[in-house]
């Protein structure tokens, strides 16, 4: 018996309509049968060389995932292919109408389907891929440039405050009565901790209170006198104050003991940026020396000399911050006259960095370095000045506070702002060089003495006293929200 001839071979279809043995709608239909059968040979040869492409690109990035590569069997796609080709390929036909209509049975439609399923499928899954391929790549090549010097972070970021145009009183205390000395009073000290408390240093007693509602906390040290000088450390857990009757500085503990005390010492004194240190000025007048010097807390209260300034008549009016630049006067004497000069110093190398102008006070300069080093702040002559610190002039304001006055100067822990107070509280900002804020404004008989900042920069608080000739009054603190 002879093997029946496939009828669907693209031979024998041709050469049926080339004899003309078919009807029209024969012929119409052959050609149709035609086409697919050309679309499906299209259909397999690119899903067989997609597959082939897919194969060589996973042999050749071995580092993708091995679960990937288990899953996907090429081998076994192909021969799923190849048996539904052959399978088109050797299914017996008769000819005629019956040729054309047995592609139409179900399991024909449900081969040609499939075959167009699978090309589909491959062509996602070759998309899939590729795309995995070059995304993998990109991240393994911008990862080290990205995370290059880069450090964890382990908190928000702080919002931005928005710009400062006035205060808002909070509460108010008193901090006990005030101490007028040969018909002067005395001038009390604030400092705001990192923990939420105003620590309030005056003649008789040092005591802490809460910057929240004002109430007297559990602080209090009342064997140290004559105080007028308060700063705490950055971690908020111990204070500097200075003791002006015998030039000496103590530090106190979070409850108030002392734990620290060094003599002679100016009140030029800050705290280094881990609270573990104190930068001060001292004095050896047996060699006529001016000396920086630090204090170890962490190492048995180790002091070391870190810079020396020869000659009776230099005095270390502040350092910086960080503790290294001090603000240096020098007294002159011209003609019989007394006048005073003042510069900026580096501490390390002992060497002058800027002059700033010469029409000092005889008196000296009320001067304020910024929290960042970068600025000093100078109020005389009627007029309030910036100064970068290698003495070049930002700004300058004009000061109407009365000439007789002390003038009380602080920056904002961002050293953004700057207040001074005097008859009443006036905020400038540096970068905008305006005047943005005026508060508390007290009469003739009244000055606002002190200041201190907030450490978030939202707040203030102030001393007031009553001047000489007034009755003299308890020493008034106010704490001031600032928006």
């Amino acid at each position: 018996m002879n093997e029946e001839k496939n009828t669907l071979e693209s031979q024998i279809i041709n050469q049926m309509l080339e004899d003309g043995s078919l009807s029209p709608r024969d012929q119409q239909t052959t050609r149709l049968i035609q086409h697919l059968q050309a679309c499906s040979q299209e259909y397999a040869q690119a899903n067989e060389h997609s597959l082939d492409r897919i194969w060589s690109r996973l042999v050749q990035h071995q580092d993708q995932p091995f679960s990937l590569l288990a899953q996907w069997k090429p081998s076994e796609e192909k021969i799923i292919i190849l048996k539904e080709r052959k399978a088109m390929q050797d299914t017996p036909i008769s000819g005629g109408m019956n040729s054309s209509s047995s592609l139409f049975q179900p399991k024909k439609r449900r081969s040609l389907r499939r075959v167009v399923g699978l090309s589909l499928v491959a062509a996602v899954v070759l998309i899939t891929i590729v795309s995995f391929t070059l995304f993998s790549g990109l991240l393994r090549s911008t990862a080290p440039t990205a995370n290059k010097g880069a450090k964890t972070i382990t908190s928000a970021p702080t919002p931005q405050q928005t710009a400062l145009s006035h205060g808002t009183l909070v509460c108010s205390f008193s901090a006990g009565p005030e101490v007028m000395l040969t018909n002067v009073p005395w001038n009390p000290a604030l400092a705001w901790s990192s923990q939420g408390e105003i620590a309030v240093v005056s003649y008789a007693s040092v005591k802490a209170y809460s910057a929240q509602n004002c109430t007297s906390t559990t602080f209090a040290q009342s064997s140290i006198q004559r105080t007028d000088k308060a700063l705490w450390s950055p971690d908020g857990k111990k204070l500097l104050v200075g003791d002006v009757g015998d030039n000496s500085v103590y530090v106190l503990n979070s409850q108030g003991m002392i734990i620290a005390h060094l003599s002679n010492a100016s009140m030029a004194i800050t705290w280094s940026s881990d609270s573990t240190k104190i930068f001060f000025a001292a004095q050896d007048s047996r060699q006529e020396l001016h000396l920086v010097q630090s204090m170890d807390l962490s190492n048995g209260n180790q002091i070391t000399t870190l810079a020396t300034f020869p000659g009776n008549s230099v005095i270390i009016n502040q350092l910086s911050p960080d503790g290294k630049l001090a603000l240096v006067e020098q007294a002159n004497a011209i003609k019989g006259s007394k006048s005073v000069s003042a510069s900026i110093w580096d501490v390390n190398s002992v060497k002058k960095i800027s002059d700033l102008p010469s029409n000092v006070d005889k008196y000296g300069i009320d001067a304020a370095f910024s929290p960042d080093g970068s600025q000093l702040a100078v109020s005389m002559a009627g007029v309030l000045q910036i100064y970068t610190t290698n003495g070049h002039l930002l700004t300058s304001f004009k000061d109407t506070s009365p000439a007789n006055e002390v003038q009380t100067l602080a920056w904002s822990p961002n050293s953004k702002y700057l207040a001074k107070s005097s008859n009443a509280i006036k905020i400038y900002n540096s970068a905008t060089k305006k005047l943005v804020a005026t508060f508390g404004a007290v009469d003739a008989q009244h000055q606002i003495i002190s200041l201190a900042w907030a450490p978030d920069n939202t707040g203030i608080a102030s001393t007031t006293i009553v001047l000489a000739g007034g009755i003299p009054d308890d020493n008034m603190v106010n704490v001031w929200k600032l928006s």
